[in-house]
């Protein structure tokens, strides 16, 4: 596509053009071209411009998946939620920028894993021994497309090496342990697995964000620190921004800010009363304040058609 829509765009259409973008991507990797990043930087500059102004791309990232080709909407919505993972853990401006690039090529290695393998990578119960082999060497696929020039390419180039090995060294390519992979690759590493367990898959329905959180919570210690375990929590919290709640008191509203302090008592902006009823004012709730009040649960907001994002 012609990047200069990308920076053209914002919130919802940015994300649009995102996809497209990185699905041509893939296909360069398919075909058997390099990328270079330089014009990669600029976008992910841009990315982080237009989500420090405002919430709407969180917003798309919790709630949309493409069930045509999940890698795609994956990957866009691994570098929003790593851009605010990176931005709460307070990392210098280089460490955000990179992130931002690395997540947003950090897939490109599918174009060269047969298509119909892509979205099987984690249920083992329908992949045989050779075909996860193959689908686990799409970091290295992903490394090898990347045409450094500078040394932080050969950076963005390690993370996307690194985007698949655990803290305790359990990963692939090459088994490093958490201490030997660069920060940014420990952030898309979390980052992935919590985005792939809050969408669904063909093998499985989603997971809402608190119970997606508690399976990454039991591989403390061993696949992922107590460290990237907090700051994901932290960061995304286990109610993130756009994510649709029923409250006790039997309203629904969507999350609209989070707090690092209280992750659990984010602020809702009311949509619906407990009869069904669209409310005419919106009004925000501050659960923090409101101690009577909580959220009984999440519900799925998920949008698969781009046709259908609405400012």
């Amino acid at each position: 596509m012609n990047t200069n829509s990308i920076y053209k765009s914002q919130g919802y259409d940015l994300y649009k053009n995102l996809l497209i973008f990185t699905e041509d991507n893939i296909e360069a990797v398919a075909k058997g071209n390099k990328l270079s990043l330089f014009e990669i930087y600029d976008i992910a500059d841009h990315i982080i411009n237009d989500f420090e102004r405002s919430a709407a791309l969180m917003d798309v990232a919790v709630n949309f998946y493409d069930p045509d080709d999940v890698v795609v909407s994956h990957a866009v919505n691994n570098t929003i939620f790593s851009l605010k993972m990176a931005l709460e853990m307070d990392l210098s401006e280089e460490d955000i920028q990179d992130t931002v690039t690395a997540a947003l090529v950090h897939d490109v290695g599918f174009g060269k894993i047969k298509e119909s393998l892509r979205d099987k990578e984690q249920d083992l119960s329908i992949i045989t021994e050779k075909e996860h082999e193959l689908v686990q060497t799409h970091p290295k696929h992903g490394y090898d497309a990347i045409a450094p020039e500078t040394e932080r390419d050969k950076r963005i180039a390690e993370t996307i090496l690194q985007h698949h090995e655990r803290a305790d060294g359990s990963g692939y390519p090459n088994g490093l342990e958490e201490s030997q992979q660069q920060i940014s690759a420990r952030i898309i590493s979390i980052v992935d697995v919590y985005e792939a367990l809050i969408h669904p898959r063909p093998f499985r329905d989603a997971l809402v964000p608190p119970k997606g959180i508690e399976v990454l919570v039991k591989q403390k210690g061993s696949e992922f620190s107590v460290e990237m375990l907090k700051a994901l929590i932290v960061s995304l919290s286990f109610y993130p921004i756009g994510q649709m709640v029923l409250l006790n008191n039997g309203f629904i509203g969507k999350v609209i800010r989070t707090h690092k302090d209280n992750p659990t008592r984010p602020d809702v902006q009311l949509y619906i009363d407990p009869s069904g009823n669209k409310l005419e004012e919106q009004e925000i709730i501050r659960l923090e304040e409101k101690r009577i009040l909580s959220i009984e649960k999440c519900l799925p907001g998920f949008k698969s058609d781009t046709s259908n994002f609405k400012e």
